[in-house]
């Protein structure tokens, strides 16, 4: 998706799942500052790759927030989690309220 189009659908809905992927962390950041204030407010849960794996996210994105209605679960460098967890994860859709944001290194 372009950066635009990107921009314009945050403003009308919100997804369960975003996935930001490439060498360009200053769009990564900018991404992430429009979702987190689409989800003002919200719980934000960073989680290791290193020391999770996908399950435990999985289980984590079910969880329900203990201070917030919204929760925004953070997976850096998701890659780590092999192609099976990162397709475990990209098809998640259960809970309008949380939100999954996957960043992923450029890999060809």
């Amino acid at each position: 998706m372009q950066w635009h189009g990107f921009i314009q659908r945050l403003k009308t809905s919100s997804d369960p799942v975003y996935v930001f992927m490439g060498p360009a962390e200053g769009i990564k950041d900018k991404a992430f500052a429009l979702i987190k204030k689409k989800f003002a407010g919200a719980d934000i849960v960073r989680v290791d790759p290193k020391s999770a794996t996908a399950g435990d996210i999985l289980d984590e994105l079910s969880s329900t927030a203990l201070f917030s209605s919204k929760k925004l679960v953070l997976v850096k460098d998701a890659g780590q989690l092999g192609s099976d967890g990162v397709k475990a994860l990209i098809s998640y859709k259960k809970n309008a309220g949380t939100a999954l944001v996957l960043f992923m290194k450029w890999d060809k």
